[in-house]
């Protein structure tokens, strides 16, 4: 596991490149202030943070692709322009994670450093960083739009309700978010596709359920709980998703009948098996920008892209593909209590993706269900392709003839935007230009929840 988790973790090395300033080594106090600061410097400089890599790391980036990656961080974000008053250090063992904010002229980038226990570099990314949340548009003619809480104690998550006027019960969608922390808005950089999703639907007689999601409240929490080791999706995503549905069953505002879900990446990914322990709340399901291939190998092919745009030769990218299939294929090979023993991946425990393994593919659940499904993948999408999405869910389910199934293939971006990006289009840095939610792609999930009515239809 910590040979895939130090490869992995400089998975992002387009435009990044990591090291320490000599003096600094020489201290031990690797900073990402100091890495910062050694990306800017001399050949010297380099030499010294190749020093104090693992061995792991040393393997998976070569000193000879060091050199230049700060000019290519600059021409791609600007100018840098310092360090923001942000460092945080979280406690992963057995390493240490620090992360802090660089200024750029154009996109700020968070760097994350990654030492194991013996103070060495075991990985470094530098990330667009998210920007601020906007402040909240004010409520429409005629749409409440209330504070709720979702579930109960240990876990209650603030959410937001919007809810149209009517004198007759409305139908509702809860949003589940994808991967990550993620806030009720689903803030990505510059945009909020869940806030504009709730705006778009509520002004078509929508009612719209969102939530922080239970790693955003608690992530220290459960980081440092006992029972981190065996958490999976159940505790960060799909329990919390039922709840959802059972405070809008609990609501005379809302009809039960017609309480749908909607899920964006990982969370369309679990909005089959959600709907499949939530005991028949779901009139029907929207999955947005999911597959039906599994996570491990989504994460794969979305680490060496990131590695081929960060200059890997093939003989490395082989490697890296190489140790990414063996793990997987010894987490399958392994018992609950194996998964358990066998640490981390990606600094998430092997449990996690272990316990996915043992479900259906979503496709699977779908089947089984047989409930109103409407499958949406955007033709810009970069992080679940159209060769992931589109035609995966077409080799696997009888678009053309089955009856519950409808589909939309859109001009978007993963967040179902259509952003005028540039140079930055099909990359991270396209979510840091301000957009919203394509009309379209509103309109169609708005017409297919309300033309899905109760169990009577």
């Amino acid at each position: 596991m910590k040979r895939l988790l130090a490869v992995l973790l400089c998975l992002c090395l387009c435009h990044v490149r990591p090291c320490v300033r000599a003096e600094d080594a020489a201290d031990g106090a690797l900073t990402c202030e100091a890495v910062v600061e050694a990306l800017r410097g001399d050949d010297a400089a380099l030499d010294a943070l190749y020093a104090y890599f693992t061995d792991d790391m040393g393997a998976a980036v070569p000193r000879s692709s060091l050199s230049g990656l700060w000019s290519q961080l600059e021409r791609s974000c600007g100018a840098y322009a310092g360090m923001l008053e942000d460092a945080a250090v979280t406690e992963k063992p057995p390493y240490t994670v620090l992360t802090r904010t660089a200024a750029m002229a154009r996109l700020n980038l968070t760097v994350t450093l990654v030492l194991d226990e013996a103070g060495r570099v075991a990985g470094l990314q530098f990330t667009p960083s998210a920007k601020a949340a906007q402040p909240t548009a004010p409520p429409q003619d005629g749409i409440s739009v209330e504070e709720v809480q979702v579930g109960e104690a240990p876990w209650v998550l603030p959410g937001t309700l919007t809810v149209p006027a009517s004198a007759e019960p409305v139908p509702a969608v809860v949003l589940v978010h994808g991967s990550g922390p993620n806030d009720r808005d689903e803030t990505v950089g510059a945009t909020h596709l869940f806030a504009d999703l709730a705006e778009a639907l509520g002004a078509q007689g929508i009612a719209v359920l969102r939530y922080d999601k239970r790693t955003l409240v608690y992530g220290a929490e459960m980081a440092q709980s006992p029972d981190y080791a065996t958490l999976t999706v159940e505790e960060e995503t799909i329990q919390d998703a039922i709840a959802a549905a059972r405070l809008l069953q609990a609501d005379d505002r809302i009809d039960s009948d017609r309480i749908f879900l909607l899920g964006h990446s990982l969370g369309a990914m679990l909005a089959p098996r959600i709907a499949a322990e939530s005991e028949g709340m779901f009139r029907g399901l929207i999955l947005a920008c999911g597959t039906d291939r599994s996570l491990a190998e989504i994460l794969r092919r979305q680490t060496l892209d990131a590695c081929t745009g960060a200059g890997m030769d093939g003989e490395q990218l082989q490697a890296l593909g190489a140790a990414f299939d063996a793990e997987m294929a010894l987490l399958s090979g392994l018992d609950a209590d194996g998964a358990v023993e066998a640490g981390t991946t990606l600094l998430t425990p092997a449990y996690y993706f272990w316990e996915m393994q043992q479900h259906p593919a979503p496709s699977g659940y779908l089947t089984q269900l047989a409930l109103p499904t409407l499958l949406i993948g955007g033709e810009r999408d970069f992080q679940v392709t159209p060769r992931e999405g589109r035609e995966t869910w077409a080799e696997v389910l009888d678009l053309e003839n089955t009856p519950w199934l409808s589909a939309l293939w859109a001009d978007v971006n993963h967040l179902l935007m259509r952003p005028e990006a540039g140079e930055m289009a099909g990359t991270a840095a396209e979510y840091q230009l301000p957009c919203t939610l394509d009309k379209g792609v509103a309109d169609a999930v708005a017409a297919f929840i309300l033309t899905n009515g109760g169990n009577d239809q």
